[in-house]
């Protein structure tokens, strides 16, 4: 074969492609699907520095592109979702399939990972924060005029952050980046609302509904239903009973086994579902009466307290039957400023009639299911002193930066500096006038005595007199 360069074009579906054919030392080159011949001829050079590399016995490296790290990414995470809950995965395909659609697509999988600037990654920002129409063009509201917003802020910081993660990742794992630089972005952290503890009332009211769900009014309701509706709010229960006494996180709780129970010693084992801490809680009297009852009852099986925990996504059902039963007890649940709204498929009449209350909602932000969690971390610091460390190790934190996001103000303890600093008094009173009289005239200078020069000063008077 002739060793000159013969390049040639052909059709396909996506239209007129470039090839090139070329020998090169004894080896042929041959590579086609390029869509301009500038581009072909690029890759031929770069095939033919290759050769010349691996004869002088050097390794070149294949530059990195965009699609490669999101692969590396992809199948990071993918491995952490095979012992990860139902839920977890689907949140994290729900967030790599952003990343794939508004980031790596746009700017092309084929880019390499070097040439990503920071106006990409403004690019992304902008793109997933608002609404836009099939030309691209961003989506104005009727009324206002302003832009149509395709996610809440705090979600729009959290998909930039996993961004900034796919970068980290490839800059720690791929070869040819490890001396390349992640773009800077200065964010501003939004600031939310925090999660509170769960007040004892609350908790009393919000167990009590669980526990005695009332029949809907719907005539439409079978019986059938209606005790489904039991077994539901009674695994709900239960579920809340056992957060709030080991503090432990959502699927923590709902996946417990019977092998994690250690009966001789009153402990439970808890595997961590979000960090890779295990630990032994002290399990409470309430706690083994709600496990014993529900072993007595039928209500597990051979190996777990909640067998239905089984079936994808029974956790946001109980989620929502607890939403349901703090609404119809009256209690401030949820963080939103519309929480209180009801789905409109909702069979209860009675929930779809809850007032909205405008100053409740804007004031104080409700308790969620995580804030049994709080609640338990606030209440061990109060009975053991302050003592960070062992209820550290009954949370399952390892680091205080994370810990310190579950410490909150004691409301007794709020009310008793209020008392003090309401006391406090800028003016002198009969008792404090012999204490400042004797402390300005200890630091008064003494008549008749000259204040001593400095060793510096002196150092220089002794100059000018020589």
């Amino acid at each position: 074969m002739s060793k000159s360069k013969r390049f040639f074009t052909y059709d396909t579906p996506e239209g007129k492609q470039w090839g090139y054919r070329r020998e090169y030392k004894g080896q042929q080159l041959r590579k086609r699907g390029f869509t301009t011949k500038a581009a072909a001829e690029s890759h031929m050079i770069d095939a033919m520095k290759d050769v010349d590399a691996a004869e002088r016995g050097e390794i070149r490296l294949k530059p990195s592109t965009v699609l490669d790290a999101y692969n590396l990414y992809k199948k990071h995470y993918e491995t952490k979702m095979l012992v990860k809950s139902y839920r977890y995965a689907c949140g994290e395909r729900s967030t790599l399939k952003m990343i794939k659609e508004d980031f790596v697509d746009v700017v092309g999988g084929a880019k390499l990972l070097r040439l990503i600037t920071i106006k990409d990654i403004n690019d992304f920002i902008h793109r997933i924060t608002f609404l836009r129409d099939e030309q691209g063009r961003v989506i104005t509201d009727k009324h206002t005029g302003e832009p149509v917003r395709r996610m809440q802020p705090q979600s729009v910081q959290n998909r930039v952050g996993r961004l900034f993660g796919m970068l980290r990742l490839a800059q720690k794992a791929l070869p040819d980046m490890a001396t390349w630089q992640v773009p800077y972005l200065e964010q501003h952290k939004i600031k939310v609302n925090k999660i509170r503890t769960v007040r004892p009332e609350e908790r009393v009211k919000l167990f009590a509904t669980l526990e005695n769900p009332p029949r809907s009014p719907s005539k439409f309701i079978s019986d059938a239903q209606h005790a489904e509706r039991v077994r539901v709010w009674r695994d709900a229960a239960d579920w809340c009973r056992l957060l709030y006494a080991t503090g432990a996180r959502c699927q923590e709780v709902l996946l417990l086994e019977k092998s994690q129970i250690n009966w001789e010693a009153e402990t439970v084992h808890i595997y961590a579902s979000k960090t890779e801490t295990e630990r032994d809680v002290p399990m409470s009297e309430d706690m083994m009466r709600v496990l014993r009852r529900r072993e007595e009852e039928g209500l597990t099986d051979d190996t777990m307290y909640f067998p239905r925990a089984r079936k994808p996504g029974y956790v946001n059902i109980l989620e929502k039957h607890v939403r349901n039963a703090a609404l119809l007890a009256g209690l401030d649940y949820g963080r939103s400023k519309h929480r209180t709204t009801v789905s409109k498929s909702t069979t209860d009449a009675r929930l779809r009639n809850v007032e909205y209350n405008p100053k409740r909602a804007q004031g104080t932000h409700g308790f969620t299911l995580h804030s049994f969690r709080h609640t338990f971390v606030t209440d061990m610091l109060r009975a053991l002193n302050g003592d960070a460390k062992t209820v550290m190790e009954l949370s399952g934190h390892t680091s205080y930066e994370s810990f310190q996001i579950y410490l909150h103000a004691d409301e007794a303890t709020m009310e008793k500096a209020r008392d003090v600093i309401k006391r406090r008094d800028g003016n002198l009173t009969e008792n404090d006038v012999p204490v400042v009289s004797g402390v300005a005239q200890s630091h008064a200078p003494s008549a008749g005595r000259k204040r001593p020069l400095a060793s510096a000063a002196r150092v220089v008077i002794d100059k000018r007199r020589k």
